[in-house]
């Protein structure tokens, strides 16, 4: 699953030290921050201990691990984030905790519309993304609702 809305807490400085403590608890740094006069970009992979049964399909597991990579960009007091990818079974409970959790930690109001979910296609181990269903959408709403 994918999903998130940049927002814009007002204070730069206030900004950058929510997110970086966010990140902090949930995120590994697998690369120096990138930091420059216009933004910061943050690559980053999921600890393991934030995730509730993690389970990456085969198509996230190559060996580099650049498609578990997730960038954050912080733009003075806008977060920006490209592909924020949840490797968590869908049918679980815990899952939809966990997403709770999450959105009442984050820096950015999380929204259902922003979601989708990745379904293996053939034989290559590739896969697409889609729009969750109905239920699944209501139960997404439901956990990150704040």
């Amino acid at each position: 699953m994918a999903g998130g809305e940049p927002c814009r807490p007002g204070d730069s400085a206030q900004a950058k030290e929510r997110f970086n403590s966010f990140l902090d608890k949930y995120f590994e740094r697998v690369e120096p921050d990138e930091d420059n006069e216009l933004c910061t970009i943050f690559n980053l992979n999921w600890k393991s201990t934030a995730l509730p049964n993690a389970a990456w399909p085969k198509q996230f597991l190559k060996e580099n691990g650049r498609s578990r990579r997730i960038t954050f960009i912080l733009i003075q007091d806008r977060i920006s984030l490209p592909d924020l990818v949840f490797p968590i079974p869908l049918k679980e409970p815990a899952s939809y905790d966990f997403l709770k959790q999450f959105s009442s930690e984050t820096p950015f109001k999380m929204r259902v519309e922003y979601f989708s979910v990745a379904i293996p296609i053939g034989k290559n181990r590739r896969y697409a993304t889609r729009k969750p269903d109905a239920e699944m959408s209501a139960r997404l709403n439901e956990a990150i609702s704040q």
